[in-house]
C-alpha cells in the first residue's frame, strides 16, 4: 500500500475551502441584496469567452446608469454567460434559485431564446437587448432593440437613389434577415441586385469573391451583419481593391471597436444609427461625451430598458408582455421606442455618414 501524499490531501483540502468560502459570500451578497428590500434584476452579459468585450461595453453601460440614478429600486446583479448559452442558462438557474419571479435582463438573441421558456415557467421576466426577435411565441419577454424593419426601412429612402447594388452579408440570423428584407424592398422601388454574397462567420480569404462583385461595377454595396473581425476586413478589402461607389451598412458600424479597427477606411460610409436628434440637450449624450465614452445603440437600449424597469417599479405595475403592450410606446434616450406587441419593439434610427471621425445626420 502507497503512503499517504499528505501535500496533496492539504492541497485539496485547502482548495475545496476556498470554494466553500467564495460560494458562501455569493450567498451572503445575494442575501444582503434581498434583505435591503430592493427587487433583484439579474443582468446576465458575456463577462468573459469569446464576446467579453461585448459584454464588458454592456456592463459599462449598465454601471454608468447606476451611477447616475441613486434612487433606483431594484439590485443589479451580474450573472457571466461567458458568453455560451447554455452555461448563461445554468448560471441564470443557480443564480435566481431562491426567487419565485425572477427578472432577467440579457443582451443577445441565442442567450434569449434559451432563457426566456424557463423564464416563463418560473413567473419570470426577460428584457432582450441586442437582439431580434425570438424564435418562440412567449408572454414573459420584451424586447427592446431595434430589428429589420427598423434597419431596412431607414435606409431605403437614400438607397433608392443607386439604380444597382450588391449585397453581401453575413451568414447569421441578422445579417441574413436585414439582408432578405431589404433586397425586397429595394427591388420593388424599381432598383436591381446585381449579386448576393454571403460570407461565412469562419471565411479566412475574402479577397476573391470582393473581386467578383466588383466586376459588376454596382453603383452602391449594402453589407450586413453582425460585428465581428470579419465586418471588418470585408470593409477593408472593397477599399484596398480601389471601389469608388457608395458603400452602405447596417447599425453594425457604430460599434466603437469597428470604428476603432477603421479609423480612416470608414470615411464616407452611409449608415442607420440609433443617435440621438437633440444631442445638445440629451443627458445620457452628455454623459457619456463627458467621459469621453462614443455614444451607440448599446447604450440606448441598456438605459431605455433599466429606466422601463424603474417606471414598472415606481408604478406598482405587473411585468408581462401586456404592460409594455398597453403602454404602446417608451419615450427613450434617443427618442421613441414603440412596442406593437409580442414582446416586439422599433426603434428610432437616423440616416448618418461617417466624416471627420463622426456620424453625421444626412438627408435622405
Amino acid at each position: 500500500m502507497s503512503k499517504l501524499n499528505w501535500k496533496s490531501i492539504i492541497g485539496w483540502g485547502c482548495a475545496a475551502l476556498v470554494a466553500v468560502f467564495i460560494v458562501y459570500t455569493n450567498m451572503q451578497e445575494q442575501k444582503a441584496l434581498q434583505n435591503s428590500g430592493k427587487k433583484n434584476v439579474y443582468a446576465v452579459l458575456p463577462l468573459s469567452g469569446h464576446i467579453a468585450v461585448f459584454g464588458k461595453a454592456v456592463k459599462e453601460a449598465v454601471d454608468l446608469w447606476q451611477e447616475t440614478h441613486p434612487n433606483k429600486l431594484f439590485n443589479i446583479i451580474y450573472v457571466d454567460s461567458q458568453s455560451k448559452p447554455d452555461v448563461a442558462l445554468t448560471a441564470v438557474n443557480q443564480a435566481t434559485i431562491n426567487s419565485s419571479d425572477p427578472i432577467v435582463f440579457a443582451p443577445q438573441t441565442f442567450v434569449g431564446n434559451v432563457l426566456a421558456p424557463v423564464l416563463e415557467k418560473r413567473n419570470g421576466f426577460l428584457f432582450n437587448i441586442t437582439a431580434i426577435p425570438l424564435k418562440g411565441k412567449y408572454k414573459s419577454y420584451q424586447r427592446v432593440s431595434s430589428g429589420f424593419d427598423d434597419v431596412v426601412t431607414s435606409l431605403l429612402g437614400y438607397t433608392k437613389k443607386f439604380p444597382t447594388l450588391a449585397i453581401i452579408y453575413l451568414n447569421e440570423d441578422f445579417g441574413a434577415g436585414v439582408s432578405t428584407l431589404f433586397k425586397q424592398e429595394y427591388e420593388k422601388l424599381g432598383g436591381k441586385v446585381l449579386s448576393t454574397t454571403v460570407f461565412n462567420l469562419n471565411e479566412r480569404d475574402i479577397r476573391l469573391e470582393i473581386y467578383k462583385l466588383l466586376q459588376d461595377n454596382p453603383s452602391a454595396i449594402a453589407l450586413f451583419g453582425m460585428p465581428n473581425l470579419l465586418y471588418i476586413n470585408i470593409i477593408k478589402e472593397i477599399k484596398a481593391q480601389g471601389y469608388q461607389g457608395q458603400i452602405i451598412t447596417d447599425v453594425t458600424l457604430s460599434n466603437p471597436y469597428l470604428i476603432e479597427a477603421l479609423q480612416d477606411v470608414a470615411e464616407g460610409i452611409i449608415s442607420s444609427i440609433t443617435l440621438p436628434v437633440n444631442q445638445e440637450t440629451n443627458s445620457l449624450y452628455k454623459e457619456t461625451k463627458a467621459r469621453n465614452l462614443p455614444f451607440y445603440y448599446v447604450w440606448a437600449e441598456v438605459w431605455d430598458t433599466l429606466d422601463l424597469i424603474q417606471y414598472t417599479l415606481e408604478n406598482n405595475l405587473p411585468f408581462n408582455q401586456e404592460t409594455y403592450t398597453k403602454m404602446g410606446k417608451w419615450k427613450g434616450v434617443a427618442g421613441d421606442v414603440i412596442f406593437p406587441g409580442n414582446g416586439d419593439s422599433l426603434y428610432p434610427f437616423i440616416l448618418v455618414q461617417y466624416k471627420d471621425g463622426k456620424f453625421v445626420p444626412v438627408a435622405e
